[in-house]
């Protein structure tokens, strides 16, 4: 009975301790993850923008998520639709030219109105590599939208709807209504616990699209133009004290690089990821991936299983020796 409510057990394959405490599973990394060549890098007084690249199966997931980071951007640029680099990308794109070498995923943001065409749009196609996911996370009540390759799994990009606030306000004013939302969603958790237990989509975004209406609609003025922007309350606002922003933090979009390409980014990039993260260029605690699955004493083929692993070589376009160079 004890072990239902409270557990402990290393998972060897994954690194990670995991406990789980009625239900809800919480992820330790191990030696084997904390342990490596980004953390001797720093201990050895290393610079963080000269850190070195991610090689092997983490490097192979990170340039598979980006051939569908432009894919994706693509397709949103032919059908007029506009999304950015957020979050751990963009700092990335600034610190680092690229990927943060221990990080595993893309973050991307649209407008409200660009999300649920896009939505649509995806939900219509057929002949594309594609598809959206909508994720509920009973854990904190996130909803939020994943667009995953269809033959390769753990290939994905998280994209984060942004909102319009209604009024343009002081930085105090701001932080003060970060809070007023940060109470109000909480008010939503059982109402969104309910979806995500149903799996209700159509309903879940009805439902999150109307309690912001409503939020906007008793808490703020009149609404003007460049008004400041919100992170959308499909997600649990409950990180620091960065969730609304000026207008021209945000507009108009620049582009920046990313690897070999460009992508649309914030326009005031410094602003953005300094109310984020504070001294951005300087070293984070952890060093490791957050959602790549790592596999000690593996060969690639044992990683991605053979199937995933001739599917990546067409989608990379690589051959199994360069796959194994990388």
């Amino acid at each position: 009975m004890l072990n239902k409510i409270f557990s402990i057990k290393y998972d060897e394959a994954d690194c990670r301790t995991v406990l789980t405490i009625l239900g809800i599973k919480i992820k330790m990394a191990g030696k084997e993850l904390k342990e490596n060549k980004f953390q001797e890098f720093k201990d050895a007084g290393g610079k963080i923008t000269d850190a070195p690249q991610a090689d092997g199966p983490l490097r192979i997931t990170q340039l598979a998520n980006y051939q569908l980071m432009k894919e994706v951007d693509a397709y949103c640029r032919k059908n007029g639709l506009k999304l950015w680099l957020t979050f751990g990308t963009l700092l990335g794109a600034v610190r680092h030219g690229g990927f943060i070498p221990w990080d595993d995923d893309i973050d991307v943001e649209m407008t409200r109105e660009d999300y649920h065409k896009l939505i649509d749009l995806l939900n219509a196609e057929t002949n594309l590599d594609f598809y959206t996911e909508m994720i509920h996370t009973p854990k904190d009540c996130n909803i939020f939208l994943k667009i995953r390759h269809k033959k390769i799994p753990d290939i994905f990009i998280d994209i984060t709807p942004i909102d319009e606030t209604g009024e343009v306000l002081t930085k105090t004013e701001r932080l003060k209504l970060s809070n007023k939302i940060k109470r109000f969603r909480r008010t939503m958790n059982p109402q969104i616990l309910k979806y995500t237990k149903t799996v209700d989509e159509t309903k879940a975004l009805e439902y999150i699209k109307s309690k912001a209406e409503e939020f906007f609609r008793f808490s703020q003025k009149k609404k003007i133009e460049n008004s400041d922007i919100v992170w959308g309350i499909d997600f649990q606002h409950k990180v620091n004290d960065y969730l609304v922003y000026s207008n021209s933090t945000y507009f108009p979009l620049k582009e920046i690089k990313f690897e070999d390409s460009t992508f649309y980014c914030p326009n005031d990039i410094d602003t953005f990821l300094t109310e984020m993260y504070g001294n951005y260029m300087s070293w984070p605690k952890k060093l490791y991936a957050h959602h790549f699955r790592f596999q000690k004493d593996k060969t690639l083929r044992d990683y991605y299983s053979d199937e995933t692993f001739e599917e990546l070589q067409k989608f990379l376009n690589k051959t199994e020796e360069e796959l194994n160079k990388i």
